[in-house]
């Protein structure tokens, strides 16, 4: 009693049909996740320009804050109060910490665009930076009348 030619091409097609079945679940699975990783890549990226440009907006509402705050503490009375120890002195370093404060996740951001994102994105992002250190330059920027060293030494003999 052997196995007939009929319980042969049943046995072979079992077999063929569980192997096409497990070869398109991979399949199927495979595309799934490729699709998952590629909406995820984009979020990512969404998430980092969106950063970038909120960032953007808050690193320049603190330096037009710095540049009021330069104004108005500036001149004789500043100084006195200062002298008189009413008012302590600004601090550079803690002036750092304020920008960074909203320029350290504007940074993070910058570096996921360069990660993953294109050349336009690498671009962009490198542009709103470059802007951002300008905003932050010219709000704290003496004016040019003035100069925190003075320029003028006499010597007299």
């Amino acid at each position: 009693m052997g196995i007939t030619s009929t319980e042969w091409a049943v046995v072979d097609a079992f077999a063929s049909a569980s192997i096409l079945t497990t070869l398109g679940a991979r399949w199927l699975d495979s595309a799934k996740a490729k699709r998952e990783a590629a909406v995820a890549r984009a979020d990512e990226l969404k998430r980092a320009c969106v950063q970038i440009i909120s960032g953007a907006f808050r690193v320049s509402q603190k330096a037009g804050a710095l540049r009021t705050n330069m104004i108005h503490r500036s001149g004789l009375t500043e100084g006195l109060d200062v002298l008189l120890h009413v008012r302590k002195p600004a601090d550079p370093l803690e002036i750092y910490d304020y920008l960074l404060s909203e320029l350290s996740p504007v940074l993070d951001a910058q570096s996921v665009l360069w990660l993953s994102g294109d050349e336009t994105l690498m671009r962009s992002a490198g542009d709103v930076i470059l802007a951002i250190a300008d905003v932050i330059e010219k709000s704290t920027a003496l004016s040019k009348d003035r100069s925190p060293i003075p320029l003028r030494v006499t010597l007299s003999i």
